[in-house]
């Protein structure tokens, strides 16, 4: 079987059923970062130089 016959025959094949958790979409997302917080350092520093 050459190659090009093996993709014709792996395109005419339905795609494999979802197994949740294969996709990153799956996957639970981080919390996301403390920006812009009073305790982080660059928003206390703007603070302290508008007081």
């Amino acid at each position: 079987m050459s190659a090009l016959e093996r993709a014709r025959r792996l395109l005419d094949e339905p795609p494999p059923p979802h197994v949740p958790g294969q996709l990153a979409a799956d996957l639970p997302t981080p919390a996301p970062a403390p920006h812009n917080t009073p305790d982080h350092p660059t928003e206390r520093h703007a603070q302290e130089t508008e007081a």
